[in-house]
């Protein structure tokens, strides 16, 4: 009788050491999923080198990470439990890490004591209508050199020329959703970044985002472009075959402009991405001082001046001489009827008078 009640009591003791096991162990994971990594900033001459770690052992959970530089963003990524990341910056440099769910992180790039020859480099980007620009300024005083470009453009990084003082613009045409990235230094992990990012195309880039008009002027022909794409289109003119003119048209944008062309030329007007080309037009003549419709010089158009006739309603109110000469008239008129309403009256009386 005794063995069964000691094996039921073994049994409960059991199952109860199997569920505090169970809640320290769930206790751990949840420990675990939510602590948040602790980020430190170190500055090197010319590089500031995040790090980060929650502190725990074999936590899954990421964060959605933007890295911001003095306001522009120049990084994302899906942060682990524990990484690191190294960014060009300069003294007094701002950083913002922002992190889904979790306060922004703000820290101050102090350059340590004795760094006078670290790049001063500033980079910003635009997406535009199937091209990326990139705008890298040199704000020091000697060359940048050591920049290479990552992107599908190009099967391997493109080493950049030596950057001198003032500003740049790279062009690259890529694909909705490919990846770019500017670095210095040996890839590896004392690469340095600069900016990364994706690029997105805008909407209504398509072949029919330009609506084009060409007519005849007097110095070759005149070029209307309607740009209705969320992002600038470049475009390309061609006379005679010869491309003669490269200009953007911002989004949402209207650009008129003469280009010169001799009577019989072939003008095109091309999207210079797409290699499409949008309007074609031959010179038929020159088109000079055509008088502006409407204009004084337009009889057909000349408004009439109803003051001028008085039989026209809304006229001003006639006065001087012709007026003078009105109110004799009525008064000599006033004056007749008088004396013939009088005359009238007398012989009626008359006639009434008893024999």
């Amino acid at each position: 009788m005794r063995v069964p009640l000691l094996l039921r009591r073994l049994l409960v003791a059991s199952g109860a050491a199997v569920l505090f096991a169970g809640a320290l162990v769930g206790g751990a994971a949840s420990a675990a999923q939510a602590d948040s990594p602790e980020i430190t900033m170190s500055e090197q001459c010319g590089v500031a080198v995040f790090s980060w770690d929650t502190g725990t052992i074999g936590g899954d959970e990421t964060w959605a990470t933007t890295v911001l530089r003095n306001g522009v963003a120049i990084d994302r990524f899906e942060m682990r439990e524990r990484g690191n990341r190294r960014y060009g910056a300069t003294d007094r440099d701002t950083f913002v890490i922002q992190r889904t769910g979790l306060p922004d992180r703000n820290l101050v790039f102090r350059a340590p004591d004795g760094c006078a020859d670290a790049p001063r480099l500033t980079v910003t980007a635009d997406a535009h209508c199937h091209v990326l620009e990139l705008h890298l300024a040199n704000e020091g005083t000697t060359p940048i050199t050591g920049l290479r470009l990552f992107s599908p453009t190009h099967p391997t990084p493109e080493e950049l020329g030596p950057l001198a003082p003032g500003r740049v613009t790279l062009v690259r045409r890529l694909a909705d959703g490919d990846n770019y990235l500017l670095a210095s230094g040996e890839p590896g992990p004392e690469q340095v970044t600069w900016m990364v990012g994706t690029y997105r195309q805008p909407a209504g880039c398509g072949p029919e985002a330009v609506a084009v008009r060409i007519a005849d002027a007097c110095a070759g022909v005149q070029i209307d472009l309607i740009n209705r794409a969320e992002g600038a289109v470049r475009i390309s003119v061609l006379v005679d075959g010869a491309a003669t003119t490269h200009r953007w048209v911002s989004a949402g944008a209207r650009d008129t402009f003469t280009e010169p062309a001799a009577v019989g030329a072939v003008v095109v007007v091309r999207n210079a991405e797409l290699g499409l080309d949008l309007a074609r037009h031959t010179v038929a003549a020159r088109v000079c001082g055509s008088p502006t419709p409407g204009g004084p010089t337009d009889p057909s158009t000349a408004p009439s001046d109803p003051a001028g006739d008085p039989g026209a309603g809304g006229g001003l109110p006639v006065t001087g001489a012709p007026a003078i000469a009105l109110l004799a008239a009525g008064g000599a008129l006033l004056a007749a009827g008088t004396a013939v309403l009088l005359l009238a009256r007398r012989r009626r009386i008359r006639f009434s008078e008893p024999s």
